[in-house]
């Protein structure tokens, strides 16, 4: 939170206030939830340093707010949370240095290597890579979308959440190797078998495929022979499942995606819990 002041300062006007938007939209999942307990699994400020007063002045909006609903906040701390763990205490949040867990589920930023076996964890959710995917339309066109990766860190089920930020940016998981990654989490296992979840925001999520066939789609020879036979196969599939088209980026996805348009709230139904997190 607070990248606008950072942005302003390098001289880049950002015309709204997207830390309020985020806020917002943290606080409105909070109170229709009615959850207990808000993790925010690192990077909670923009800044690697000290930070802007900016920053300080949105952490505090968002812990104030989450405790007037009655929610626990707790930090996990990310590479860019340096020095903000006095304030989230004496705001009323814990900060955590390694990770949380949650009936088993361990949550993790993913900056330093973490084995989930070790720690006697069922599943695991990371952030610090910030994954996004790359699809080429038939004339050549990339077009990038925030994603969620679902696969497995040594034999356990991980989910890696994408920066909920529209202003930062992200791996684009199908255009890079292994060696590439920011996590070395992932850099050890790679990711091309991780399935994607392409997001939309307050659109859709739409389950797309594992990163390595959408690596493959990026080839030549699967521009437009692949697009055309993917495409009729979406058309075949799925006849009695409920499907919502995203007006928002109808025009600008690719139609070879193999998978039917799906809401946001069926969708997120595969990664609910008593507890919310972003990272």
């Amino acid at each position: 939170m607070g990248i606008e002041e950072d942005l302003e300062l390098q001289g880049i006007h950002v015309p709204y206030d997207i830390s309020g938007e985020i806020r917002n939209t943290v606080l409105d999942a909070l109170r229709e939830g009615g959850t207990r307990r808000l993790i925010v699994i690192g990077d909670l400020k923009h800044e690697l340093g000290s930070g802007l007063r900016a920053e300080y002045d949105e952490v505090g909006k968002l812990l104030r707010g989450a405790a007037e609903l009655g929610v626990k906040t707790s930090l996990v701390r990310g590479n860019h949370d340096n020095f903000i763990a006095p304030t989230v205490r004496r705001l009323g949040g814990e900060v955590l240095q390694d990770f949380a867990m949650i009936d088993g589920c361990c949550l993790a930023h993913g900056h330093a290597d973490f084995r989930p076996g070790n720690r006697g964890c069922r599943c695991l959710v990371i952030g610090h890579e910030h994954p996004t995917v790359t699809v080429m339309d038939e004339v050549g066109v990339k077009h990038r979308f925030k994603a969620f990766l679902w696969g497995k860190v040594d034999g356990v089920e991980t989910l890696v959440l994408p920066s909920p930020n529209p202003l930062a940016g992200g791996m684009p998981v199908n255009e890079v190797g292994a060696n590439e990654l920011l996590s070395p989490i992932l850099r050890r296992i790679g990711v091309d078998s991780f399935e994607v979840y392409a997001l939309e925001p307050r659109e859709a999520i739409v389950h797309m495929a594992t990163v390595d066939a959408l690596r493959a789609l990026l080839a030549p020879r699967h521009r437009v022979n692949g697009s055309n036979v993917l495409y009729r196969a979406v058309r075949q599939a799925d006849h009695g499942a409920r499907s919502k088209p995203m007006p928002s980026a109808r025009a600008t996805i690719p139609r070879w995606t193999k998978y039917t348009w799906r809401t946001a709230s069926s969708a997120s139904n595969s990664f609910s819990a008593d507890t919310a997190s972003t990272g």
